[in-house]
């Protein structure tokens, strides 16, 4: 969306879904942690889903995940909100030493508005999103109705359909 300021057209924040995960050590705090590094770096955060278990996905090992959705928004571009979330996992200790190890903080870009995005390092909507239970689920505590940008289905419709079959727990705290 954009919008003339000052006779100067400018870019309206978009609002950003990011994904959090995590299965080490106090899962909570480390939610706490991520959501306050965001607001550091100029994020105004939205929403946020309830938060979630679930078994570890793709034969992972390790505890339990703590899942949750974050909508926010910021000015700037994804490639920006990419090294943001990168530094942050890194701020809290995730280690990258295989793609399903167990970890402190996982942030993903799951949705940027309603673009898409294709780059090397960097794929908007999270082109695995629509096959994960413990990503729909929250999505859909904000979005339900929502279109994905890609498969335009509703993220309601995506849910209900989706193959995985582990359980998202809704937890207490």
């Amino acid at each position: 969306m954009w919008k003339l300021r000052s006779a100067v057209i400018e870019r309206t924040p978009e609002h950003i879904y990011l994904g959090f995960g995590s299965n080490l050590g106090d899962r909570y705090a480390f939610f706490e942690r991520a959501l306050a590094l965001l607001k550091s770096e100029d994020f105004i955060i939205l929403r946020i889903s309830d938060l979630y278990e679930t078994e570890p996905w793709g034969g992972a090992q390790g505890g339990k995940y703590l899942n949750a959705v974050i909508e926010l928004e910021r000015k700037g571009t994804a490639q920006d909100l990419l090294s943001v979330t990168q530094k942050i996992e890194t701020q809290l200790g995730r280690s990258h030493e295989s793609r399903y190890a167990p970890r402190t903080c996982d942030l993903d870009i799951l949705l940027w508005g309603s673009e898409t995005i294709n780059q090397p390092d960097l794929i908007i909507p999270h082109p695995k999103q629509a096959e994960r239970r413990f990503v729909l689920r929250p999505l859909c505590d904000l979005i339900p109705d929502m279109l994905h940008p890609v498969m335009q289905k509703t993220f309601r419709i995506l849910f209900a359909t989706v193959c995985d079959n582990l359980e998202v727990e809704k937890t207490g705290s």
